[in-house]
């Protein structure tokens, strides 16, 4: 039995631990299942747990089921109002199809002041993608639609936004965002709605679509902080651009990193 404290304490049963996400991702599935409590022992009914878009709330006895988790890299998010939240990444082996997970929340500080209530309206588009549940992890640089409505930048200068960021021009102007890596300049991979495009250091970022038509922007300048399942078919991992193209209405929710 492993012990692994992040924003909680979780206690993980069957599993490597890895700092590291894979490469490619595996095509089997587990279960992860398991119980969320108090620091006092008590079981948490209500707290939310999720596993990229799969999601589970606890019941009267705190107990929970993922059901079909990717497996390879797993990122496990438990939250609750009230407590700080707790989160995990662990690699799944191939002969490991279930494992079982035991979550200690913290309670977050009761002394409160003056409360000011903020109400923001979230674009459905990017609620299902996952892009709000990412900016809530911080592990990126999120520019929402707000962001990208009020600045009119073409995306070379978006994502030079985030620190570490270079923009490389190469012949005929094409703009190709960099990150050290190493000793080395490493051009970061660019999704475009989830999907690769090998191609986008060939005809720069500002040629693959037109910024007016992206609703929302995420930068990982580091490999390591790329969400699981963003596959990078084999490739060095430097860090990722993740572009979301318009398909709902504008939302009004506020940038931050």
């Amino acid at each position: 039995m492993k012990t692994l404290l992040i924003s909680g304490i979780f206690l993980l049963f069957g599993a490597s631990l890895s700092s590291a996400q894979t490469a490619a991702k595996p095509d089997y599935r587990i279960t992860v299942s398991g119980t969320v409590q108090s620091r006092d022992g008590m079981p948490l009914k209500g707290a939310e747990v999720a596993a990229g878009d799969i999601h589970a709330v606890t019941n009267d006895s705190g107990a929970f089921v993922l059901p079909n988790v990717p497996g390879g890299y797993v990122f496990i998010l438990v939250r609750r109002i009230g407590y700080l939240p707790g989160t995990l990444a662990f690699e799944s082996e191939p002969t490991l199809r279930s494992m079982t997970i035991a979550a200690v929340l913290t309670p977050t500080a009761t002394t409160l002041g003056t409360i000011v209530v903020e109400g923001k309206i979230l674009d459905q588009g990017l609620w299902k993608n996952g892009f709000y549940r990412r900016r809530d992890l911080g592990f990126g640089y999120y520019f929402d639609p707000a962001w990208m409505a009020r600045t009119g930048m073409n995306l070379s200068a978006v994502v030079q936004q985030a620190p570490s960021i270079r923009i490389e021009r190469r012949r005929g102007g094409v703009a190709v965002p960099m990150v050290r890596l190493g000793t080395d300049m490493c051009a970061l991979h660019v999704f475009l709605d989830g999907q690769l495009l090998p191609w986008a250091g060939e005809v720069g970022i500002d040629n693959i679509i037109s910024s007016s038509d992206v609703h929302a922007v995420e930068v990982y300048p580091r490999g390591t902080d790329v969400p699981a399942g963003f596959s990078f078919a084999g490739k060095p991992i430097c860090g990722a651009i993740m572009l979301w193209s318009r398909s709902e209405a504008p939302s009004t929710s506020t940038p931050s990193r």
